[in-house]
């Protein structure tokens, strides 16, 4: 199956032996040969230059999500939710769909709280500088200094980030923060109503990448690094 992210535009199709192709040329440049039969992520987003942050949304694969500025930084308010779920048993990977995680498997988490990602699915496989990952056009996935400009801008207090009745959340800088629990290396589900833990686009090895952390009822913004098939929730920022 294909996953085509982002603008597209499709220049002819074609029918062979009883398929129906599609050639797509897309906005990067490359083009690509596609079975209609074979297309199940096609979507379109908000034009990032008509976004006015705090009071736009953004639709984005089927879910409006709505922004927030904080201090000089312009956040979706919402976990990403995006892609086909997989079983807590099965790694991610490195194929033409993009995969997410549901608490206990249960796609009714996955609406309330957003998917849950491991380190390589959420970046798309790219090490590049501020990569879009499974982003909207215009948004990226945060670098670890950028959640740290965050946490800044509300004076290093997590409870600020976290939504009222999680935890001990004021909200007070309307990030709406949500204790959506992780999937862990070990394979399962843990810490829902607990902790949230954000993806950073930061490697720290091979093996680990850095992310933010909130728990219930601790004030910290925790920065630290967990192993990259770890589960954890998306927040995409603005380029």
């Amino acid at each position: 199956m294909k996953k085509l992210i982002g603008l597209f535009v499709i220049v002819f199709a074609l029918h062979v032996f009883g398929q129906t192709w599609l050639k797509i040329h897309k906005t990067n440049g490359v083009t690509d040969s596609v079975k209609l039969s074979d297309i199940v992520q096609i979507y379109f987003t908000n034009s990032p230059a008509s976004i006015v942050c705090g009071t736009s949304t953004v639709d984005y694969y089927g879910t409006r999500y709505h922004t927030v500025q904080i201090g000089n930084q312009c956040w979706l308010k919402e976990n990403l939710n995006i892609g086909a779920m997989l079983p807590v048993s099965s790694d991610q990977a490195n194929n033409i769909l993009i995969e997410k995680y549901c608490y206990q498997d249960d796609t009714l988490n996955c609406t309330v709280y957003g998917g849950l990602y491991q380190w390589g699915e959420a970046l798309q496989y790219t090490n590049s500088a501020k990569p879009q990952g499974i982003c909207p056009i215009g948004w990226h996935i945060p670098a670890i200094e950028e959640f740290q400009v965050l946490s800044a801008a509300v004076a290093g207090d997590g409870h600020a980030l976290k939504a009222v009745g999680q935890g001990q959340g004021t909200n007070t800088s309307n990030f709406s923060g949500l204790l959506s629990g992780i999937r862990s290396t070990g394979v399962y589900y843990d810490y829902i109503h607990q902790a949230a833990k954000f993806w950073s686009s930061t490697e720290q090895t091979s093996e680990n990448g850095q992310l933010m952390q909130l728990y219930w009822d601790i004030a910290n913004i925790e920065v630290i690094a967990e192993g990259k098939t770890e589960g954890c929730s998306i927040r995409c920022i603005k380029d």
